[in-house]
């Protein structure tokens, strides 16, 4: 049997193999320092992204680590200041604001909500950072500070009327009217909402507002009926009361007279 029946069909023979090193060796010549700059750098972009990605990945994970477990307003600190690029970092950003809120520091929550509303200005809570920074201006408590809060609270239901939180803003809107004796106006709102979102689950709370607003001002004269009653209390009495208070007066006074005047009479008496 012939020997090179043995070799395998697909076997390169040495001729040939020289042959393709020799091409290999002339493609390397020709393009090889360009061939390897540009593999070199798409290897190191993709290792760069793998890891930035890796690390990325890690780092997030770290920050719902400590959001999780965050208790405290210097907690919430730490995460917005450590990984502000991160979702827990928003999410602890507006939780700082609504911690601050709770607590009756009121100016630094507004601080945080505007705080919040720069650096994230368009995602789901930036919504709710508008609507707490209003929150913040009622809480305030001046008239001035009532009328900026109601007029916000507006704009933000003009804004968005079908957002979630647009029942709020109205009842917030209609408080700051209450608290500025505009019962009229705050009535209105209620009234409006009832007829206009049927469907909404807060339609029971604004039928209870509504309620409290009528119940208050019925027990609650207005200003100017106490003006006209302290008025009539005021004014003289007829000319008939007037002169019987009058002869009553001087009848006390005649009497007064009387009982001064026996030691007078009995000395005239006893000449």
């Amino acid at each position: 049997m012939n020997k090179d029946n043995n070799a395998p069909k697909n076997s390169v023979t040495p001729g040939h193999h020289h042959d393709e090193l020799a091409e290999v060796k002339e493609l390397l010549d020709k393009y090889g320092k360009h061939a390897l700059t540009g593999l070199l750098a798409v290897m190191v972009a993709v290792v760069a992204i793998h890891f930035y990605s890796t690390r990325k990945q890690k780092h997030a994970a770290e920050a719902v680590m400590k959001l999780s477990s965050a208790r405290s307003i210097p907690d919430l600190e730490a995460i917005v200041a450590n990984y502000g690029n991160t979702q827990p970092a928003e999410m602890a950003l507006i939780a700082l604001a609504k911690q601050n809120f709770d607590t009756a520091n009121y100016e630094e929550a507004l601080a945080k909500y505007d705080e919040f509303i720069s650096k994230y200005p368009d995602t789901r809570l930036t919504d709710t950072a508008k609507l707490g920074r209003v929150f913040c201006i009622e809480a305030r408590g001046t008239d001035a500070a009532l009328e900026d809060a109601a007029s916000a609270y507006a704009s933000f239901v003009e804004a968005y009327p079908e957002n979630f939180l647009a029942p709020q803003a109205i009842f917030g809107q209609a408080r700051c009217l209450e608290r500025l004796n505009r019962k009229d106006e705050a009535r209105v709102l209620y009234e409006d909402f009832i007829a206009n979102r049927t469907e909404s689950p807060w339609v029971m709370l604004a039928e209870d507002l509504l309620k409290k607003i009528s119940e208050t001002s019925a027990s609650v004269k207005p200003a100017d009926v106490k003006v006209k009653e302290a008025a009539a209390a005021a004014k003289p009495a007829p000319a008939e009361t007037a002169a019987n208070t009058t002869g009553t007066v001087l009848d006390n006074a005649a009497k007064a007279d009387d009982s001064e005047t026996p030691a007078a009479a009995g000395g005239d008496t006893g000449k």
